[in-house]
C-alpha cells in the first residue's frame, strides 16, 4: 500500500465511527480469528467469533488511500512473461480533491477453477494495516474491508460475453455483506459496467456513485488484455 493518510484515526473505534460501518470491528475480529485458525471451517468462524473477545484489536491501525497491484502480463498463453504491469487501487473519500473513489477489485477464490469462476468480485471500502497478533516481530499485515457481489447466473451474459453480478446482501439484515481480507488475495482492478435498463441516465448522476445508484453489473473483461484473459 501506498499512500498513507497521516490524519486518519490510528484506533478501532474511531476508524468505525469514521467509515460510518458499524461491524467493522466484528468483522475485523473475524478475520484475526480466521487468521489464528486457517483449518476452521467459514460456517464455524463465523458461529465463534462472537464468544472470543480476545480476537478484538486493540492496537493502531494505519490507514491507506491507495494500494499498488503488481503482476505480470504475457501476450498468449505460450509466451514468455513480457514485463511487470503496476495498477493502483484508490480507496479515498475524495480523490484529487474530487469526489470520492472506491475502487473495485478482483479477487482470489479458487485458483484451480477457470476463469472468473475461481473469483469474487468486490468494491474496497478502507485499506489499512494492522500488527500480527500471533508473531510480534513480523510486519504489519495489509488489509482491505471488501463489500461483495455475487454472480448472476451461472455463466455470460450470450449477448456481450460477459459476467454478469449483482450486490451480495445478507438474506436476514438486507445489508451489503462485507469481508476484511488480506490484500494479498486482490488480484487487480476490476471494472464494472451498470446495467442501465431502458431509462435514460440523468444528467446528476456522478460516475462516483454508480456502485450503489444500480442492481447489477457487467464485469467488464474488455479493459484490456489481462482483464480478458482473467474474467473469460
Amino acid at each position: 500500500m501506498t499512500w498513507l493518510v497521516p490524519h486518519s484515526p490510528k484506533y478501532l473505534g474511531p476508524i468505525t465511527n469514521y467509515i460510518s460501518i458499524p461491524t467493522f470491528p466484528d468483522l475485523l475480529a473475524k478475520f484475526l480469528y480466521d487468521q489464528s485458525h486457517p483449518d476452521a471451517p467459514a460456517n464455524q468462524a463465523a458461529d465463534m467469533i462472537s464468544h472470543y473477545q480476545q480476537y478484538y484489536y486493540n492496537g493502531k491501525i494505519h490507514v491507506y488511500h491507495s494500494a499498488t497491484c503488481i503482476y505480470n502480463a504475457q501476450s498468449d498463453s505460450t509466451s514468455s512473461i513480457n514485463g511487470a504491469v503496476h495498477q493502483v487501487i484508490h480507496c479515498a473519500p475524495s480523490w484529487n480533491h474530487g469526489p470520492p473513489r472506491y475502487d473495485c477489485v478482483f479477487v482470489n477464490n479458487d485458483p484451480d477453477l477457470p476463469g472468473f469462476e475461481g473469483l469474487y468480485v468486490g468494491q474496497v471500502l478502507l485499506l489499512f494495516s494492522i500488527r500480527s497478533q500471533i508473531h510480534r516481530r513480523d510486519q504489519d499485515i495489509p488489509c482491505a474491508l471488501v463489500q461483495w457481489f455475487e454472480v448472476v447466473g451461472d455463466e455470460p451474459c450470450n449477448l456481450t460475453g460477459m459476467w454478469m453480478v449483482k450486490p451480495e446482501l445478507d438474506p436476514i439484515t438486507k445489508q451489503r455483506v462485507m469481508s476484511v481480507i488480506h490484500v494479498g488475495s486482490i488480484i487487480r482492478p476490476a471494472h464494472l459496467i451498470p446495467l442501465y435498463g431502458k431509462e435514460h441516465v440523468h444528467h446528476d448522476l456522478h460516475a462516483a456513485d454508480s456502485i450503489k445508484s444500480y442492481k447489477g453489473f457487467y464485469v467488464n473483461k474488455f479493459s484490456d488484455y489481462h482483464a480478458y484473459r482473467l474474467a473469460f
